[in-house]
């Protein structure tokens, strides 16, 4: 419903252009100072779509808010698509605010980004597009290279085959508990 992404971009506004708020404003501010005019310096030095973004935005003489916004953005996008898939989208949403909009994604940028395109895959897997259900999360894991533990759950929506499965679900468990 328009009124509910009109919600979503206030949302996001709100998230967006926060200053000095968030468990990791100091980090993501030493993160934005230390991206450097070299874009492949830039790129290889940390989760890579995230610090493109920083580059460009410097590129083109942004601070951090243009970041954060830009990141609030896509996290926002994110949750109205998976709330839209919802009985009650307005209830999930609301459900939302309290820790994954306030705290994660006022503090948590990267990982906000993340789970915002790990609920567009949702919607992707869910109308049986399963090319783009692992293009988003592939990109989630450019964002914060912690969203890469859900690429193996693709491998298990996808087969029937119990060997893949036993397969994966061992890798997925040697992979969290070492």
């Amino acid at each position: 419903s328009p009124l509910l992404v009109l919600a979503a971009l206030f949302t996001a506004l709100f998230v967006g252009l926060r200053y000095e708020t968030g468990a990791d404003w100091g980090n993501y501010i030493g993160i934005f100072d230390a991206t450097v005019a070299d874009l492949v310096s830039a790129v290889t030095s940390g989760d890579p779509a995230y610090m493109f973004l920083n580059w460009v935005v410097r590129e083109f003489g942004g601070a951090l808010w243009h970041v954060n916004l830009i990141c609030s953005l896509v996290f926002m996008w994110g949750m109205v698509r998976f709330a839209q898939t919802q009985p009650n989208p307005w209830l999930a949403l609301a459900v939302a605010v309290p820790y994954l909009i306030i705290v994660v994604s006022m503090s948590y940028t990267r990982q906000a980004v993340a789970i915002g395109l790990h609920m567009v895959a949702i919607r992707m897997f869910q109308s049986g597009r399963l090319r783009a259900f692992l293009v988003y999360l592939i990109l989630a894991s450019l964002f914060h290279k912690t969203a890469i533990v859900v690429i193996p759950l693709f491998v298990l929506a996808v087969t029937r085959n119990r060997t893949i499965i036993w397969l994966a679900a061992g890798l997925i468990a040697v992979a969290l508990f070492t």
